[in-house]
C-alpha cells in the first residue's frame, strides 16, 4: 500500500467508527483505489456501509455532523440502484484554504441488497455492470468495521463460476464494427499514408491530413 493510500486508510479508519455506532450498521469497508493501494494524489476516500435496514436521514444526518468537514451533501435515496450516497470535502490543503481536502464519498447498502446482488451474479450469472461493480467494490474492500461478515461475503465474491464467464463475454465481447479491420486493410493504398499524417504537425493539421487520405481511399474504392 502506497502513501497516498496510507493515510487515507487511516483517515477512513476514523470515520468508520461514526457510523459503526449505530446499531443498525452491520459493517463498514473502504473501498477504490485506497483499498487497492495505489491511490494517488487525486484519488478521493470511498466508503461502504451497510445496513441490516434502510437508514433514515435523520440517521445518516447524525453521523455526517460529526465528521469534521467544509462542504456536505446528503443525496437522496436512488431507487434504481438501491442506494443512498454522502458526499464530504475533509480535510485542508493549508490553514486558510477551505474545501481544499480530500473528497469522501459514503454509499451506503441494505445486507439484504448486498445477498440479492452476489445471488444475481454468482448464481443468476446476471452480467449487468452495476451488478458486477459493486461485487467488485466488495471483493476488493478492507474491512473497518465486522470483517466476519465482510469476509463471508468476500468468499463468495472470489468466485467466478462458467456461466457468469459465458454471460459476461455474451453480453460484452462482442466489439461493434470490428470486422471493418479487413475493410480498411484492403482498401489501404498506400503503407505510409498513416506516418504521413502523423508527421504533418499539429492535431489540426492532422486531422485534415487524414481526413484528405480517407477520402482518397473511400473515393477509389467505393462508398462504405
Amino acid at each position: 500500500m502506497n502513501a497516498a493510500s496510507q493515510w487515507r486508510h487511516a483517515l477512513a479508519a476514523q470515520i468508520a467508527p461514526l457510523y459503526a455506532a449505530n446499531p443498525h450498521v452491520a459493517a463498514v469497508i473502504v473501498g477504490g483505489s485506497t483499498a487497492r493501494g495505489h491511490a494517488d494524489r487525486y484519488s478521493d476516500i470511498e466508503l461502504g456501509v451497510f445496513w441490516h435496514q434502510p437508514p433514515t436521514d435523520a440517521e445518516r444526518q447524525a453521523a455526517a455532523d460529526r465528521i469534521n468537514s467544509d462542504w456536505r451533501y446528503l443525496y437522496p435515496f436512488d431507487e434504481a440502484e438501491q442506494v443512498w450516497s454522502d458526499a464530504f470535502i475533509v480535510g485542508r490543503d493549508g490553514e486558510n484554504r477551505p474545501k481544499s481536502g480530500v473528497h469522501l464519498e459514503i454509499i451506503h447498502y441494505t445486507t439484504d441488497f448486498i445477498q440479492q446482488t452476489l445471488d444475481a451474479v454468482l448464481l443468476g450469472y446476471d452480467p449487468d455492470l452495476l451488478k458486477q461493480n459493486l461485487v467488485a467494490g466488495v471483493l476488493n474492500g478492507k474491512p473497518l468495521h465486522n470483517a466476519d461478515l465482510i469476509d463471508v461475503w468476500q468468499a463468495r465474491a472470489a468466485t467466478y463460476p462458467d456461466g457468469l464467464k459465458l454471460a459476461v463475454l455474451r453480453r460484452y465481447a462482442q466489439i461493434d464494427h470490428f470486422w471493418r479491420w479487413q475493410m480498411w486493410l484492403e482498401r489501404w493504398q498506400q503503407p505510409d499514408d498513416a506516418l504521413r499524417c502523423v508527421r504533418a504537425g499539429t492535431k489540426e493539421t492532422v486531422t485534415s491530413c487524414w481526413r484528405s487520405t480517407a477520402s482518397t481511399i473511400s473515393a477509389s474504392n467505393g462508398s462504405m
